[in-house]
This record gives C-alpha cells, structure tokens and sequence, in this order.
C-alpha cells in the first residue's frame, strides 16, 4: 500500500466516515461450530486487511491464538481498545499489505476480507495447515451498476481458480445491501469458505 493509500485510511478511521462492522464476516459466523477444535487453544488464526478486528477479536473469543495484519495504524490503534475492552489477546502487526508474505507456519483459519491483492491471496492459500480453512469476502466485478472502484472486484468464478486446490465448502456471488454501518447501498461481493483437506467430512 502506498503511503497515501495509508494516509487515506487513517483519515477514515479517525473521522468517522468508515466505521467498522460490528459483527464478523458472516460465513466465519456461520461455520465456526464446523472449525476443528483443539486443546487448550483450537489453533493459530490469521486476519489479514483485518482492519477494526472484527474478525479477529470474533477468533480470539472463541480460542484462536490470533495474529491480525493491517496497513493502517490507525485502524490496529482501535483494533487493540476493542481487544482491550473485551479482554482478549490479538497481536497486531502493521504491515504493508501489498507485500506482506504470512510466514509458512500453517494457520487453522486464515480471514481476508474486501482487501483485493491476487498474488497475496495465493499466498495466503500456501498458508493454511492440513485441514485448514480459508475465509474469502472480495467486491465482484458485475454489468449492473454497483458503486465502486472496478479494479478492486474479482470476476465471476476468478475466486474459484483461485482456490483450485482446496475443497470449496460454501461458495456465494451476490448482490445485496451494504453491511457497513450507515451505508445505504447496494453491493455486489463474491464470498467463499475452503479446505486444505476433507472439510471436517
């Protein structure tokens, strides 16, 4: 991410004018009594572009050892009140984002939401255990018209290539209304959950 891009966020986050969802992605809602469970701690979890941490601090209070990744301090600075706040440990590592490469250790679940970089999609794929799993959520590239950059939408089924090599649990390309608070607008997303194994089948 460029330093304005950055900068861009920051401003954001501070002002107001995005906040972050409250809940989590709503597939990692969904699945997480079909996760594997372990003991004490059911794994390592990664949250990459985890922005405010909604996904994160939703990992860290059901017993992941969570690591979340974002280019803005400013979004991390409210990611920790909110861990604080709830009393749960997240280590927070800023990091840009265009070059970030998770270290090859093997992550139970690994979240990246409506952060498009393709070649860190795939890297992120390499870095799931045996029986991991993959949660997706990007913007997709439709005819109707949708608001939004083009460049940071996946085609129809581009999501699918992408995870080739693991096996597709749920997979979704739709159209609906924006789940960010105070936005009030239609949205086209892809979304998707994948294995690195059988999928707890």
């Amino acid at each position: 991410m460029s330093k304005d891009e950055i900068a861009t966020w920051d401003r954001r986050y501070l002002d107001g004018s995005y906040q972050a969802r409250p809940s989590p992605f709503s597939f990692l809602e969904q699945m997480m009594d079909r996760l594997p469970h372990g003991s004490p701690k059911r794994g390592r979890a990664l949250d990459v572009a985890c922005g405010g941490g909604r996904n994160a601090l939703f990992l860290a209070g059901h017993g992941y050892d969570v690591e979340g990744v974002d280019g803005s301090p400013e979004a991390l600075r409210l990611a920790k009140e909110q861990a604080g706040a709830r009393g749960l440990a997240v280590r927070w590592t800023e990091a840009d984002l265009d070059d970030y490469a998770p270290p090859q250790t093997g992550y139970a679940v690994i979240v990246n939401c409506f952060y498009l970089n393709r070649p860190l999609l795939a890297r992120l794929v390499d870095a799931l255990a045996d029986d991991g799993y993959i949660f997706i959520e990007q913007h997709l590239r439709t005819p109707l018209p949708i608001p939004g950059n083009r460049d940071w939408r996946m085609e129809p089924n581009e999501l699918l290539a992408t995870l080739s090599g693991l096996r597709i649990v749920r997979y979704e390309e739709a159209i609906g209304r924006d789940e960010d608070p105070g936005r009030d607008r239609d949205i086209a997303t892809v979304r998707a959950v994948a294995c690195k194994g059988p999928g707890g089948f």
